[in-house]
């Protein structure tokens, strides 16, 4: 039987910290992608773009077709062209979490997003209440 990637289904990328990393974010894009994948799974193919710091590396399961090292820039415009080369790719989900991209300068960080050459979902793992102007502008500027 053909997995949904060979039988060319539209495919969302999530960009997330993802398992066998110990993370909430990681165990929850897991479930996320696992129930989207029970409801959803003649409707879209998905994968995952694991993210990494220098000093953490590990060995992902099979649908982890990416790895961003976060604290390294070239590992950005790697995965930029990747997503751009392959036309499986209809939309990218990107799990945010602020201390997930510290190692970038922000400036750098938005222009990620922006070089992002497909439809691009941010989910906002930290939602403060009531956020300092700095906080807002970030945000402002992802968005």
């Amino acid at each position: 039987m053909k997995n949904n990637k060979e039988k060319n289904l539209p495919e969302i990328l999530l960009i997330t910290s993802y398992p066998p990393r110990e993370c909430g974010i990681a165990t929850f894009s897991q479930d996320l992608l696992s129930a989207l994948h029970n409801k959803f799974a003649q409707s879209f193919a998905h994968s995952v773009c694991a993210l990494e710091a220098a000093q953490e590396k590990h060995d992902y399961p099979p649908e982890v077709r990416y790895v961003l090292e976060t604290s390294e820039p070239q590992s950005y415009q790697d995965l930029i062209e990747a997503i751009h080369l392959d036309d499986g790719i209809k939309l990218v989900l990107l799990q945010h979490e602020f201390g997930f991209f510290a190692a970038l300068p922000e400036i750098d960080f938005l222009h990620f997003l922006q070089q992002i050459p497909k439809p691009l979902i941010l989910a906002f793992h930290t939602v403060l209440p009531n956020p300092n102007e700095a906080l807002k502008t970030k945000v402002r500027d992802m968005a």
